[in-house]
């Protein structure tokens, strides 16, 4: 009498209902990790036994049916369930959660590994990259800056302060050149009237109002000569400005002459009356000089960053504090044709990518679009939220008290195995 089978199912039952508690145990654990994918325990039968094999009807005899003693049970899978969980918001802006099918993909700044992941909760290192908790980075499109949208397929990083002054002369070239050309243009208009009011020193009411009148007729000569030239090439920007200058000049000392003449009227026993006013009028044009200098230095000093935030389709969008804003980077996601086939590496992170099997043919990212998230089958990016785990408690300790009574029952049929082996040894008394 054989009970050696008795045994061995009953051993390999509760071996292989260990397992299922261990997954049930796992589950339960990470009920509060984020991005957590919970996992189930398949089982099937062992070899059997074969007493008889089956035997097909002839025409003397019936058929004949196998008789098979099973070995006991086994562990057919651990399958995890890529169920979508949960979406939470947290309200910091690197959280990242997806509202639909599709992984972020880190890579080891070690070694260049690659990773997908759900758990967006991720940070902006001291480096400026988009990182994990541990430091894998976030991959993406980047290179991008004002003019040019990002197309590099790297990791998601936000710009330097030399990226951004870099491209910022083409970015704000023309604030820059208007900014400039007022300078140039304030610059003549308080470099006449300075020299004016040196021409003049001493001078009585009637010698300066002269000496002033020869200054406007030598500025309005210079105008028309201006204008000329800056006519003559259209497209010269120099020209402009310095046509531009010309008459801001011969303006600015008709205004002056036209004050001083003003003044004389209202004072006319003070001989020094029309030096004054033209004093006045070259301070006037300095204090603009000093403005016109700040706001084209300040034209020329690049933006700094103030703020970023992520768009449905992984764009990642920086504002500067000029009021600007350039898209510099894009999230890409990664989908599989059987994410179950993942395997976890730990830290929320799944390692596999050949097994499972890219959507896009090939385990790269792709620029052309086929990884943008909201493309191809891909979910979208909400900011400032994160996806909670996809674990059921409810579930869970349905499954517990099924493998518990079923590790219980199990553990019935060793015992009894033994009782009944005592009683075969006790045959010899």
């Amino acid at each position: 009498m054989s009970l050696i089978g008795t045994l061995t199912s009953g051993t390999s039952a509760l071996q292989s209902f260990t397992k299922g508690l261990e997954v049930i145990g796992n589950n339960i654990a990470n009920v509060n990790t984020v991005g957590f994918k919970g996992s189930v325990a398949n089982f099937q039968e062992s070899f059997s036994n074969t007493l008889r094999a089956s035997a097909a009807s002839t025409d003397t005899s019936s058929n004949l049916s196998a008789i098979q003693v099973g070995t006991g049970v086994k562990v057919a899978s651990i399958n995890a369930n890529m169920n979508q969980g949960a979406l939470s918001s947290t309200g910091v802006s690197t959280d990242l959660g997806i509202s639909g099918t599709g992984f972020f993909v880190v890579a080891s700044p070690i070694d260049g590994s690659q990773f997908a992941t759900r758990a967006g909760d991720f940070r902006i290192d001291d480096k400026g990259f988009l990182v994990t908790t541990k430091g894998m980075r976030v991959q993406g499109l980047t290179g991008g800056d004002y003019l040019t949208a990002p197309g590099t397929v790297g990791n998601v990083r936000l710009r330097t302060s030399a990226e951004i002054a870099a491209t910022w002369p083409a970015h704000n070239a023309t604030n820059i050149a208007a900014t400039a050309a007022n300078a140039t243009v304030a610059a003549a208009v308080n470099t006449s009237l300075s020299g004016l009011v040196t021409a003049a020193a001493g001078q009585n009411n009637a010698t300066a109002l002269t000496t002033a009148t020869t200054a406007l007729t030598a500025a309005t000569t210079a105008e028309t000569t201006a204008i000329a030239a800056a006519a003559a090439a259209p497209t010269d920007v120099s020209l402009a400005t310095a046509s531009a200058a010309a008459t801001a000049v011969k303006d600015a000392l008709t205004a002056a002459i036209a004050a001083g003449n003003s003044a004389v009227l209202a004072t006319p026993s003070v001989t020094s009356t029309f030096l004054t006013s033209l004093t006045t009028s070259s301070t006037t044009a300095a204090a603009s000089k000093v403005t016109a200098d700040a706001a084209a230095l300040n034209e020329t000093t690049p933006a700094g960053l103030q703020s970023y935030s992520f768009d449905l389709q992984g764009n990642v969008i920086e504002f500067y504090s000029d009021g600007s804003s350039a898209t510099t980077n894009k999230l890409l996601l990664q989908n599989f044709k059987d994410p179950s086939a993942l395997q976890r590496a730990g830290d929320n992170l799944f390692s596999g990518f050949i097994a499972a099997g890219p959507i896009t043919g090939s385990t790269a990212l792709d620029a052309t679009g086929l990884n943008n998230p909201g493309n191809n089958g891909l979910g979208t990016i909400q900011a400032g939220t994160l996806e909670l785990s996809n674990v059921d408690l409810t579930e869970q300790f349905a499954n517990m008290i099924t493998v518990q009574r079923s590790f219980q029952a199990s553990s019935r049929i060793v015992t009894v195995s033994d009782s009944i082996l005592e009683e075969v040894v006790n045959l010899k008394r």
